[in-house]
């Protein structure tokens, strides 16, 4: 591949990065391999040879991990052995497939399993982020049917005290302070309300959103 800015894209990694950003670059550039591998402008490699590599490291890295499975942290004389006995499974394990269609694994390693796995995969996190919300409206239920109970009993309260007055006494600062506390009632319950309007079209739809009609 080519880059339009290497440089500046190198020295964007070293400014918004910071130290971790330095340090990154710094390793990668010591390997004097990492970065050509990267971009085909900084490595020795033909277009055409370049253009028929896999464009991924997947198969590089499976090998890798197949080869520490022998062991890692070897002396010169150990590495040389194991990787030997590396090599010759391998080749045995290329000829039983070869000859009676005995593969390694179960899977066949086409494209087409990976892309599968991938999807469900991608499925599965959709789902969990879903039903996190789920659990998010629950909550939004039960918080704004505890203001909405506040407020009516506040209400109820002034109705009460109202009705209750047969004696006509001037009961104005009792029914002031009912009404004050109504109104912060009220006050609660629309921030509730407000607050829930981010969850409005999400979660899986088997969860409504609980909404009251307050009435005037």
């Amino acid at each position: 591949m080519e880059h339009l800015n290497w440089e500046g894209t190198l020295q964007a990694i070293q400014e918004k990065g910071k130290k971790p950003g330095i340090d990154w670059l710094k390793d990668k550039q010591s390997t004097h391999f990492a970065l050509e591998a990267i971009c085909w402008e900084r490595s020795f490699i033909p277009w055409a040879i370049w253009k028929a590599g896999d464009s991924t490291t997947n198969l590089i890295e499976s090998v890798h991990s197949d080869a520490n499975r022998e062991g890692v942290h070897c002396t010169l004389l150990g590495g040389l052995q194991k990787g030997q006995a590396f090599d010759s499974l391998k080749i045995r394990t290329l000829e039983l497939q070869e000859n009676f269609g005995i593969r390694p694994t179960y899977l066949s390693g086409h494209v087409s399993e990976n892309a599968f796995t991938n999807l469900r995969r991608r499925d599965n996190a959709q789902r969990r982020a879903l039903l996190a919300q789920d659990q998010q409206i629950v909550k939004f239920n039960n918080k704004i049917q505890s203001s909405y109970d506040a407020l009516t009993r506040a209400r109820e309260r002034i109705a009460h005290k109202i009705q209750s007055n047969y004696a006509n006494y001037d009961i104005s600062e009792a029914v002031q302070k009912l009404l004050h506390t109504a109104d912060k009632a009220l006050e609660a319950h629309l921030k509730v309300v407000a607050d829930g309007e981010e969850l409005r079209g999400k979660g899986t739809g088997k969860i409504a959103i609980l909404s009251f009609n307050l009435g005037d």
